[in-house]
């Protein structure tokens, strides 16, 4: 058969694949609406990133002037001189600080300063002033009287004090960012630095005077203060619109870190890592420290700032309906395929058997007509010529039994079953068999084991030896011996039939019981048949509880074992019963 007979195209397999492909694309059009959905969305993200890293960078700033302006407004001239002798030192930016009498006894201010500095700028001498009130972080207390007053254990608390080499570092840090980076227009500079693997944090301003000096006024406030002030901005701000938010927090939103000009972080709002490429950066003058704000909206609220939320990938699924109608499009063609070659096989099958049958009527007819006419002389030629008429008989017979055993397979009808002695009932079998064995001078030689016996049902066994045989002799080589041999193994008995021709691959050992299935090799494909004679052995075997199997004789051709359950008896039925197969 030709390929393109295999595999020529029908309109509902041309319809399945199409509908698989219009399924596919409707898929990925599907996926793509959801890529530029998750596009979208993720430019809205990136547009609240932004927003939300410039609303913290604006808040920063005015913090940190107010942080500033708290302590150093008094000195704060502007654009004008100082023109009074006595100019303030450290401890007076501390005393102008607001006093609270009535509740710490302290200066208050928004971030109290752990230290207060002034120096005139091109001098070396740097005047400190440490805070030395018992919780620094509450207030503030310069002189020494009033702390031992409100200190409960009468000592002062522990005190950051600067060494000479401390003090220098200071004044030319400040002095340095002063010249480089201050401007009158911010009032105040900002200054972060590290000093021997400690970070400070300075906000100072600068005072002229009418006589020429420039008095440089400074504090310092310690990492807790400059975490509360970043705190202040996380909490009690909104850094987007509340109508966005829907009155989430800023922690519930954001993740914030702050890092100095060299890139060290300063603050972390929360333990969260946030991809850089989702992170939008803000970064502050140099006047405010250079300073730097990271921003990003934490993943697991991003649904929340999208309306209807993020749209959910739906590849995995798609995928999923895809493979599920694939599957189902590889078994709708199986099935096309399976019930076209059923189709076929059966035509091949009506074709066979027809040729069968009639190859059988006309020798029938023809050695009749030669009876009627009177052609055989002799009593010998008479009969040869009833010898034939009962070959063809015969093998009629035998093929319209097969073709109402086949009608019969898949069905759940029992077969009548007795114990029978196999080494008779295949005697009875291969005598009936004889004239088509002669067709092809086949001969039998049996080999039988005493008491074989077995449940069977006569008929059946007979029609599935029968197709043995004739397969046997079909298959072999004219003039061979056919061994029928009978063997019991425990609890089957087992009925064995060896030809001489040439055996069936083992490739084509299990093919050969399925219906209308011959074998591979051209000998096979030349010897006529219908194709069904070893699906009515497999059908009876499996019917009496056995099995059927093909393997290599000794002498290189085809031995096929026929395996019963053994009769005992205790357990044997009696003739009329019909058990279970």
């Amino acid at each position: 058969m030709k390929w393109t007979d295999r595999f020529r195209p029908n309109l509902p397999l041309v319809l399945l694949l199409a509908s698989v492909a219009l399924l596919a694309v409707a898929a990925f059009q599907a996926q793509a609406a959801v890529r530029s959905s998750r596009r979208q969305a993720e430019e809205a993200l990136r547009d609240y990133t932004t927003f939300a890293s410039w609303s913290f960078r604006q808040h920063l700033e005015q913090e940190m002037f107010r942080a500033a302006a708290a302590v150093l407004q008094p000195i704060n001239h502007g654009n004008s001189l100082h023109e009074s002798p006595g100019i303030p030192d450290a401890r007076d930016l501390a005393h102008y600080l607001q006093w609270d009498s009535a509740g710490c006894y302290c200066h208050r201010a928004p971030y109290p300063p752990s230290h207060f500095f002034a120096f005139v700028l091109g001098a070396d001498t740097l005047m400190a002033v440490a805070n030395v009130h018992h919780d620094a972080t509450q207030g503030v207390v310069v002189d020494t009287m009033v702390a031992l007053e409100r200190s409960e254990l009468g000592r002062l608390p522990p005190v950051r004090h600067y060494s000479a080499r401390e003090r220098s570092w200071i004044v030319d840090t400040l002095s340095a960012s002063l010249r480089r980076e201050f401007r009158l227009v911010h009032d105040y500079g900002l200054v972060f630095a590290e000093h021997d693997g400690e970070r400070h944090f300075f906000a100072y301003r600068p005072m002229a005077t009418s006589w020429g000096d420039t008095a440089i006024y400074a504090f310092e406030l310690s990492e807790t203060m400059l975490a509360r002030l970043f705190d202040v901005i996380i909490d009690d701000t909104d850094l987007l619109p509340r109508a966005l938010t829907r009155e989430l927090g800023n922690r519930q939103i954001l993740s914030v870190q702050i890092r100095d000009r060299p890139g060290r972080v300063l603050y972390r709002s929360d333990t969260l890592t946030v991809p850089f490429a989702r992170q939008r950066e803000e970064r502050l003058p140099d006047s405010f420290a250079g300073l730097s704000v990271r921003a990003a909206i934490k993943p697991a609220v991003a649904g929340v700032l999208i309306i209807g939320g993020l749209p959910r990938s739906r590849l995995p699924m798609l995928f999923a309906l895809l493979g599920v109608a694939a599957t189902l499009a590889v078994v709708a063609v199986q099935q096309l395929r399976r019930a076209a070659s059923l189709t076929r096989m059966r035509t091949e099958f009506v074709a066979g058997v027809s040729h069968e049958l009639r190859t059988p009527l006309s020798q029938i007819r023809l050695y009749l007509d030669t009876l009627r006419l009177g052609r055989t002389a002799t009593d010998r030629d008479r009969a040869w010529s009833l010898d034939h008429l009962d070959r063809e008989a015969t093998r009629l017979g035998h093929l319209v039994e097969n073709v109402l055993r086949f009608a019969s397979i898949g069905t759940t009808r029992e077969i009548p079953r007795e114990s029978c002695d196999l080494a008779t009932e295949i005697r009875a079998t291969v005598t009936t068999f004889e004239p088509l064995a002669r067709s092809r001078r086949a001969e039998f030689s049996f080999d039988f084991d005493d008491g074989v016996n077995a449940p069977i049902g006569r008929e059946a066994f007979r029609v599935a030896l029968h197709n043995v045989l004739d397969n046997a002799v079909k298959y072999g080589p004219p003039g061979q011996t056919v061994t029928v041999r009978t063997r019991q193994e425990g609890a089957r008995a087992l009925v064995i039939v060896d030809d001489e021709g040439v055996g069936i691959p083992a490739r084509d050992r299990s093919a050969v019981w399925e219906p209308f299935r011959r074998g591979g090799d051209d000998a096979a494909r030349a010897v006529g048949g219908s194709g069904i004679g070893l699906a009515i052995v497999h059908d009876v075997m499996k019917r009496h509880g056995g099995d059927a199997a093909i393997d290599s004789a000794p002498g290189g051709g085809t031995r096929v074992v026929l395996r019963f359950p053994v009769i005992t008896a205790d357990a044997a039925p009696a003739p009329a019963e019909r058990p279970r197969a």
